[in-house]
């Protein structure tokens, strides 16, 4: 914000403050968020469907909306004390037109900011779709495994009970699942769930499938 801006005096809630000091505390946090959501672009170009980063650009946007209209409020608020200040002498022309061009340069900001976010929207719609589409695939191929090693999974089961040894708890079976196979959280949320509900409609047990989809994954 310009200088001759800063040093006008107005009347905002009842309290007579410089308007410098009265868009302080939202210029500061604007300037705050901007530098997040350039931190947070560049690492989305090098990984544009990190589900965190999505999130975290969307909530970033929508703040910075948020404090972009708060200060357009304010500069608006102000703008008959202005206009009424100007009228008598007791601010410059200058001061004059800056402040109005501050209330154009932050409609400005607020419009860009709202394309901004609407034209992310389309890019988060086009990730999901894609991450589905991986996911469905994924699945397919781990169905197709799973059904190749199932005479495996069985001696496995057998040679567990024969030797007398206590089987190997989920969440161990799981970790194995984890080391093989390449999926995004997402992704491995999907078959960790999917493997909960096989053993709820299979004659197998949580453990059994996962030590299957361990080895599919080991075979790629």
């Amino acid at each position: 914000m310009a200088k001759r801006v800063s040093g006008i005096t107005v009347e905002i809630g009842g309290d007579t403050t410089k308007l410098g000091k009265a868009l302080g505390d939202v210029n500061k946090q604007s300037r705050g968020l901007q530098s997040e959501l350039r931190g947070v672009n560049t690492l989305l170009k090098m990984d544009p469907t990190n589900v965190v980063l999505i999130r975290q650009k969307q909530e970033l946007l929508n703040t910075s909306i948020d404090k972009t209209k708060d200060k357009l409020n304010v500069l608006k608020g102000a703008q008959k004390e202005v206009q009424e200040q100007f009228d008598k002498g007791e601010i410059t022309e200058e001061q004059y037109r800056d402040f109005q061009r501050e209330i154009e340069a932050t409609k400005i900001k607020l419009k860009d900011l709202k394309d901004e976010s609407k034209d992310f929207g389309g890019v988060i719609g086009e990730s999901l779709k894609v991450a589905g589409e991986k996911v469905t695939e994924f699945g397919k191929k781990t169905e197709e495994a799973g059904k190749k090693l199932a005479p495996f999974s069985a001696v496995a089961a057998a040679m567990l009970v024969g030797s007398g040894k206590a089987a190997i708890d989920f969440e161990s079976a799981w970790a194995g699942v984890m080391k093989t196979v390449d999926g995004t959280p997402e992704q491995m949320d999907t078959i960790r769930q999917s493997i909960l509900d096989m053993s709820g409609e299979l004659p197998a047990s949580a453990e059994e499938i996962a030590q299957v989809a361990e080895n599919a994954g080991q075979l790629g």
